[in-house]
C-alpha cells in the first residue's frame, strides 16, 4: 500500500470522499454546529488551494486507481518566541469506511511524519473531535498527546 501526492486531476474521487467525509462526521461529532454540509463549489476552491500549497502535504492511497484515504498536511511557520520555527499539523485525515482498521490512516499519517522530519519539522499537531475515538486511538499509537483543551459553549 503506497501513497502519492495528490493533483488536480484528482478532484472528483476527492469530492467523494469528502461528502463521505461529512457524512460520518454527522455520525460521530454530536456538536450540530461542528456538523457540515459540502458545498462542490467550495470543495472545489479548497482542493485546488491545497494541491498548490507550497506548505502542503497532500496524498492519497489508492486500492484498483479508486481513493480509500488521504491526509492533507501543512507546515505553520510559528512566531518569533515559540520553541521551534516551524510545526507540522494534520489538517484532515479520512479513510474510507470499508479500509477501515486495515493500516490507511496509520500508513498516511507515518508517510506523513517521516515528510515532516525530512523537512527538519520536529513537533506535528492535530484537532481531534472528543467523540472520535478511533481518530484519536491512531494519533495516540503515534505518539501524539493531549495539550490542551477547546470547549464550546452555546449562546442562547
Amino acid at each position: 500500500m503506497e501513497s502519492r501526492q495528490i493533483t488536480k486531476k484528482d478532484f472528483d474521487q476527492f469530492y467523494e470522499m469528502e461528502k463521505a467525509f461529512a457524512k460520518d462526521n454527522k455520525r460521530i461529532v454530536k456538536e450540530k454546529i461542528f456538523q457540515y454540509d459540502i458545498i462542490k463549489s467550495d470543495c472545489k476552491k479548497d482542493f485546488l488551494k491545497r494541491v498548490s500549497a507550497k506548505n502542503g502535504y497532500f496524498f492519497v492511497i489508492e486500492d484498483n486507481n479508486v481513493f480509500v484515504g488521504y491526509i492533507y498536511g501543512i507546515v505553520l511557520n510559528l512566531p518569533k518566541g515559540y520553541g521551534a520555527k516551524e510545526m507540522g499539523y494534520i489538517n484532515k485525515l479520512y479513510t474510507n469506511k470499508n479500509y477501515r482498521n486495515k493500516g490507511v490512516a496509520s500508513k498516511l499519517v507515518g508517510d506523513y511524519l517521516k515528510f515532516l522530519k525530512r523537512e527538519n519539522v520536529l513537533h506535528c499537531t492535530i484537532d481531534v473531535s472528543v467523540d472520535n475515538i478511533n481518530a484519536f486511538e491512531i494519533y495516540k499509537h503515534y505518539g501524539f498527546k493531549p495539550y490542551e483543551y477547546k470547549m464550546l459553549k452555546e449562546l442562547k
